[in-house]
């Protein structure tokens, strides 16, 4: 399970508990162990030089 996330990180749990045949409980629990944390990845302004300091 842990290697189809490193391979395919867009890859749901959901989806992934269907292609090993397991729980979404037990995919979620997997990927707590190793560590890896659900986000997703946001789009922000880029801060140019006429920015003012914050």
């Amino acid at each position: 399970v842990a290697q189809a996330f490193v391979e395919n990180p867009h890859l749901s749990i959901r989806n992934a508990a269907k292609q090993h045949e397991n729980t979404r409980t037990s995919v979620h629990r997997i990927l707590k162990l190793i560590k890896f944390h659900p986000y997703k990845v946001h789009l922000v302004q880029e801060l140019n030089e006429v920015d003012p300091n914050r």
